[in-house]
C-alpha cells in the first residue's frame, strides 16, 4: 500500500418527506445538493493507517471534504484539509487529496466498499491505491 498520502501530515436519511402528503415535492436538507442517503455512507471518521491518522469526512452542498482530526505524528497539522472538492459521479467521488511529498493536491477518486474507503490517486508516475478503514 502506498504511503504517498498523509505520511508527512501524520506526518441523513433521504430528506424531509413529511410534506408529500400535502402535495409538496420531497425536500432535501438545505445544505446538501443530494439526499443524505446518497452522501451519508462516506461521511464519518476514517483511519488512514499512517501514524494513527484519523480523517473526518463530511458532505455539504454535494461536496465531500476531509480534515485531519487525530495523529500521533509531531509533524501532523490537525485541522488541515486532506480531501477537497470531491463531487459524486454515479457511485464514485472525484476530487483532490493532499500529497505531502508533493506538498500539494493530486486528483483522486474514492468509493466506499466493504467498510473501507478505497482511494485511487493520480500521481505523475501512475495510479496509487490506498484504503482507509472506518474508525
Amino acid at each position: 500500500m502506498s504511503r504517498i498520502l498523509v505520511i508527512a501530515l501524520l506526518s441523513c436519511g433521504t430528506g424531509a418527506y413529511g410534506s408529500e402528503a400535502q402535495g409538496e415535492p420531497p425536500q432535501m436538507l438545505a445544505d446538501d445538493a443530494m439526499p443524505m442517503a446518497a452522501s451519508a455512507s462516506v461521511s464519518g471518521r476514517w483511519c488512514t493507517g499512517n501514524d494513527d491518522g484519523v480523517v473526518e469526512v463530511s458532505v455539504r452542498g454535494g461536496v465531500l471534504t476531509g480534515k485531519l482530526v487525530e495523529s500521533s505524528s509531531k509533524k501532523a497539522k490537525i485541522g488541515m484539509t486532506i480531501l477537497r472538492n470531491f463531487k459524486q459521479v454515479d457511485s464514485v467521488w472525484k476530487g483532490e487529496i493532499f500529497a505531502p511529498r508533493k506538498k500539494g493536491f493530486l486528483d483522486a477518486s474514492l468509493v466506499k466498499s466493504g467498510g473501507k474507503l478505497r482511494i485511487t490517486v493520480e500521481t505523475p508516475r501512475g495510479e496509487k491505491k490506498i484504503a482507509w478503514s472506518s474508525c
